[in-house]
């Protein structure tokens, strides 16, 4: 299956590209999937094991996002985003306005993946009357909650951060840095930062996803992601995300993965019971798996197609 392309304009002049997986029928359910951070649309779209294929193989319209500053909406430096706002009132904005152009439909669904969740939990009110329901998935919502020495400091730092050019973090490197390390990595070991679960993605696939799905980054989102643990889930940079994860409405399922080094459950869980949604559910991924799940194989991890995608499909069927 070979995805159709979209052009979303945003209202500051970018254009972002946003992938389409049709379904076998044109009046399908549609969502649109946002990535996380430093990565890029292929995360969802890995040879071999393949989630957008997946969800249209099952009847559902997908739509592939690609924020400013990667892969095929990288148009140079200008484009680097100037902090979290960029991604959520602009991009994500666009990008829905597009796929419901496209459609011919006022509303469709929006899966967000790590800060992607951040992104769909947070969108501003226009954005967010063109979403039917949503699932955050590993959204890191209050990850600094242990710090309490170190937040003053932090605070003086991020803004010093914002008073500087957008700069771009090597965060490209990330993934084959990763990959080189990935037989240790592998090891059922305790690390603080497990992107994945030991064993739990196969060598060729996760070392193309290493290689492929990572993506450049800017200084003030990580900024204002860390002003976003700093304040407990309340602020990142100009964005109210307490607010409007408080003001949520419509059907939302978080999902977070027991193994998860970077959005344990513990700061996840916090996300579901802040939002102002009334159909609400929240779970906990591999707790039935020997090793656990990780943040990374809860995508395209070798468990993801039994653990993962049904549950996906079956919110996706009930709400649509």
């Amino acid at each position: 299956m070979t995805p159709h392309r979209l052009v979303a304009r945003t209202g500051d002049g970018v254009h972002l590209t946003v992938r389409h997986f049709p379904a076998r029928k044109d009046r399908a359910p549609a969502v649109l999937v946002v990535h996380g951070f430093a990565q890029n649309h292929r995360a969802f779209d890995v040879p071999g094991r393949s989630l957008a294929h997946h969800l249209a193989e099952h009847g559902v319209h997908v739509f592939l996002g690609e924020l400013r500053g990667r892969h095929a909406s990288h148009r140079g430096a200008a484009t680097l985003p100037h902090g979290f706002r960029h991604y959520v009132d602009e991009d994500a904005p666009a990008m829905l306005e597009a796929v419901t152009r496209h459609l011919g439909q006022e509303r469709v669904m929006v899966l967000g993946h790590s800060m992607g969740g951040l992104i769909c939990a947070a969108l501003p009110e226009r954005a967010a009357r063109h979403v039917a329901a949503r699932i955050l998935l590993c959204p890191p919502y209050r990850f600094l909650d242990w710090l309490t020495v170190a937040r003053r400091p932090l605070a003086l730092w991020m803004r010093a951060v914002r008073a500087g050019l957008p700069l771009r973090l090597p965060t490209r490197m990330v993934g084959p840095a990763l990959a080189a390390g990935r037989a240790l990595l592998d090891l059922p070991l305790p690390t603080p930062l497990a992107v994945w679960a030991p064993g739990s993605v196969e060598p060729d696939m996760l070392e193309w996803a290493l290689h492929h799905s990572f993506a450049w980054e800017a200084w003030r989102v990580l900024a204002d992601l860390l002003e976003l643990g700093a304040t407990h889930g309340e602020r990142a940079g100009r964005v109210p995300v307490g607010d409007r994860v408080r003001a949520l409405e419509g059907p939302l399922l978080v999902l977070a993965a027991n193994r998860d080094g970077l959005a344990p459950p513990r700061t996840v869980e916090p996300l579901y019971r802040a939002a102002g949604s009334r159909e609400k559910e929240y779970r906990v991924l591999g707790r039935e798996l020997r090793r656990g799940m990780g943040h990374l194989d809860a995508v395209m991890g070798k468990h993801a197609p039994a653990h993962v995608w049904p549950v996906l499909r079956e919110f996706l069927r009930r709400v649509q």
